[in-house]
């Protein structure tokens, strides 16, 4: 892993400065490019260029030359902004001090995901229409028709299924599957395994932000609510390599002076609940 500071510059070469320069077409403000390399903005996170890890910290006086002690101040500050606690009591189940800023979010995702298995995954009503051989539900006429005129013995109708073939649910299985392409670590990487293994068997999903926008919340699905957030920031920050390749890009990457900002007003809040 890579570990650079706000406003550094980083030089590198071959794959994975081409594979930053076409990510940096896409509008990132994350960095600019330089001769040999990139220079870094007010950006603080983690990339992920294929098998190179790259980690931004804050550059607060770099007390610490290593990027250990910065690194925590990172994650402190990240878990008290998104709300990033466990729904277990374990803390074995998030290790201290994870590889990057990457692996702190997939490992919140898949120990939410885990949650939500053991709870009982949501179910819900969806409409499915095609052929059957009974009766069931509602005979569309027309459809009935045009595919069944010389099938007597079939009815196109359509009908509801009750089941766990969500948009929710596909979510999750998308990001998890994500997972397995991403993580480093082979002992997340199985635990991924065993999850899918006990998952539902899904449709792929295209993901957008307009989907998450769609997404209905009920009192059945609130308990999704971290998990959703989780998937969504792995999810549309993943940027598949177009020629095929293997330099994939993922981009968790956060404005440091928003940060700050809304990490302050977190501690302010906590100082003083009723307000000031």
């Amino acid at each position: 892993m890579i570990t650079c500071f706000e406003y550094d510059k980083l030089h590198i070469t071959g794959a994975t400065r081409d594979a930053l320069e076409r990510h940096y077409g896409d509008g990132k403000p994350y960095y600019s490019l330089i001769r040999g390399g990139v220079q870094f903005n007010q950006y603080v996170g983690v990339l992920q260029v294929g098998a190179t890890t790259i980690e931004v910290l804050p550059k607060v006086d770099r007390l610490h030359k290593d990027g250990d002690g910065w690194r925590k101040v990172l994650i402190d500050m990240l878990r008290k902004v998104h709300g990033l606690e466990l729904k277990t009591t374990d803390n074995a189940a998030l290790r201290l001090k994870p590889l990057s800023i990457l692996d702190l979010y997939m490992e919140l995702l898949v120990t939410e995901v885990a949650y939500l298995m053991r709870q009982g995954l949501t179910k819900s009503y969806r409409k499915t229409e095609g052929n059957r051989t009974a009766l069931k539900g509602k005979l569309l006429f027309a459809e009935q028709i045009r595919h069944n005129s010389v099938h007597a013995e079939r009815f196109y109708v359509q009908h509801s299924t009750y089941d766990r073939e969500n948009k929710f649910n596909c979510i999750l299985q998308k990001a998890l599957h994500l997972v397995v392409r991403l993580s480093t670590q082979a002992s997340l990487r199985a635990h991924v395994a065993q999850l899918l293994i006990d998952f539902p068997e899904l449709p792929d999903i295209a993901v957008d932000e307009a989907l998450f926008q769609r997404l209905t919340w009920s009192r059945k699905t609130e308990g999704y609510r971290k998990a959703i957030d989780i998937a969504r920031l792995l999810l549309l920050n993943h940027h598949p390599d177009i020629r095929g390749g293997e330099e994939n890009v993922i981009a968790l990457m956060f404005d440091m002076n928003q940060l700050w900002e809304r990490y302050i007003l977190q501690i302010l809040r906590h100082a003083a609940p009723h307000g000031w």
